[in-house]
């Protein structure tokens, strides 16, 4: 028991030591630029002639160095080779993302680095078998009458528990992932297999280790898919949720917050919620990233929706929204409306366009549900990151904008929900498609103001009344809306701050993270 304590505390150790180094570790695949040289003689090419989970994961590791870089910052200046003559689909780019984003834990948050490695498995199998032994050896130890019989229970109990411990800890690493990329990366370095020509055999016995591990899945496919698919962005990425209405409706909120002047941080994170991504926002978030730019169109890293905006048609939300600058000797088309104020403005239209969905038309369709859902989960994510995690959005945007509004509604109307603002937004359908400013019924506040009570406010009635007003299918609507967002949430997660990708892995993947690295691989081509 004393070498096993000797190893796990050396491993530990080990492991402190290489944690500022585990980019060049064994487990980065740092090389994988030289080994996918353009002549084809040292093609890897069992990275993409396996099955099932052992492709993406082959593809994920040998790629590992593309989020290390994301995670190092700026993203602008993340470099990625696709070494194949034709890019994959988005489906399965989406399952390498989502094991990329489970490997990167593993480094940040545990002792990956040297655990799956041979001397690790090594240290793991001699932990085992000395834990046995010390169990064997106390169990036939005969004077045992000097000792009391309580202090050889408990230590009978110890040890069994010890050699549990240590069989699972050695079961976790030898059906890891790392296991699987760790035989496939021995297969390719065979000293007897490097030079044979495109390098077949090495191909082959590759094959042969994935077909083994898929066999091994299919009898255990419970186990292998929670070790191999664990914290992806299906399973472990969350979307925090705030919603302003929500908000509006609880206004007393803590007396020792309000003593200190922060009620207004804690209301925005009292009232706020997590969900699970749907994996419907992915996959839109992958359509517009592979909708190609015309000449009139701005590259999605730099709008944030202005491109739907366009596509929509719609002249009042042009006229509404945006603006025409002079630029050399053309003209350019941009936002009105800066990232903070955009979000507050679309959320507000969007809960009193749901609203009003929900009050005159019954949905049936499955897509038209899965596309409203996923409007409104996008809008209360994005307003959530305005009102706690403003430094997660681009400099130089604040809170500023979102305390005003909050405190201007509170003092100047009794209540704001999405029924009583519909309602109203009703009465002045007319004023407001004149741009007016909205003015509140006497429901809402007994003194209707004589001016406006918050220019956001105002402009987000305004978008409201003009999707309402808007004589169209409902779908497009949404559709356009859900762009709107989408296009937000990309130009945000391209001009994150690299630390908080890192930070928030520990509980999970969040959604920005995966738009992230989606927007790399789409940049460089790899779907």
């Amino acid at each position: 028991m004393f070498v096993v304590g000797v190893l796990k505390y050396g491993e530990r150790v080990w492991a402190l030591m290489r944690a500022d180094s585990c980019g060049s570790s064994s487990l980065s695949a740092t090389s994988y630029k030289k080994d996918f040289r353009t002549d084809g003689a040292h093609h890897r090419r069992w990275y993409y002639e396996g099955h099932g989970i052992i492709k993406p994961l082959a593809v994920a590791y040998t790629l590992l160095d593309v989020p290390k870089q994301m995670f190092e910052g700026p993203t602008r200046y993340v470099k990625a080779i696709n070494p194949r003559a034709r890019p994959y689909k988005g489906v399965f780019m989406m399952d390498v993302v989502g094991l990329q984003l489970s490997m990167m834990f593993d480094l940040l948050y545990t002792k990956a680095a040297v655990v799956h490695t041979w001397l690790g498995l090594f240290i793991r199998v001699i932990s085992l078998a000395f834990t046995v032994t010390a169990l064997w050896l106390f169990f036939t130890l005969s004077d045992q009458d000097g000792y009391s019989r309580v202090d050889v229970s408990v230590t009978k109990v110890l040890l069994i528990g010890a050699v549990i411990l240590e069989t699972m800890s050695l079961l976790r690493a030898v059906f890891s992932k790392w296991t699987a990329v760790l035989l496939f990366e021995s297969a390719c370095h065979d000293p007897l297999l490097r030079y044979h020509h495109e390098l077949s055999a090495c191909g082959a016995f590759a094959n042969l280790v994935g077909f083994a591990i898929v066999k091994v899945e299919f009898y255990g496919k419970a186990a292998m898919q929670l070790l191999l698919r664990s914290k992806t962005y299906w399973s472990g990425c969350c979307m925090q949720q705030h919603s302003f209405f929500k908000l509006c409706k609880h206004t007393t909120g803590s007396k020792i917050a309000e003593m200190i002047g922060r009620e207004d941080l804690w209301d925005s994170m009292f009232y706020s919620w997590t969900t699970h991504a749907p994996e419907f926002i992915i996959e839109r978030v992958v359509r517009v990233l592979g909708t190609p730019t015309d000449s009139g169109s701005t590259h999605v890293t730099e709008s944030h929706g202005l491109n739907a905006l366009r596509r929509s048609g719609m002249k009042e939300l042009m006229q509404l929204l945006t603006r025409t600058e002079s630029e050399g000797e053309g003209e350019r088309l941009t936002m009105r409306l800066e990232l903070d104020e955009s979000i507050l403005v679309w959320h507000i239209a969007t809960h009193v366009y749901i609203q009003w969905l929900r009050e005159d038309y019954t949905v049936h369709d499955d897509y038209s549900f899965r596309l409203r859902g996923a409007v409104e989960v996008l809008s209360n994510y994005m307003f959530f990151l305005l009102a706690t995690r403003p430094y997660m959005l681009p400099y130089p945007v604040t809170r500023e904008r979102y305390v005003q509004l909050c405190y201007d509604t509170r003092t100047s109307l009794n209540l704001c929900s999405t029924f009583h603002l519909l309602r109203a937004i009703e009465l002045q359908m007319e004023a407001l498609m004149r741009e007016d400013p909205f003015i509140p019924t006497p429901d809402m506040s007994p003194q209707p103001a004589p001016r406006s009570i918050n220019p956001t406010l105002d402009i987000g009635c305004q978008l409201a009344a003009n999707l309402i007003h808007r004589d169209n299918d409902l779908n497009v609507t949404l559709d356009m809306i859900n762009g709107v967002w989408v296009e937000m949430l990309c130009y945000t997660a391209y001009r994150c701050n690299e630390n908080f990708h890192a930070k928030h892995l520990s509980g999970g993947a969040d959604i920005m993270t995966v738009v992230a690295l989606l927007m790399i691989y789409k940049s460089r081509d790899f779907f």
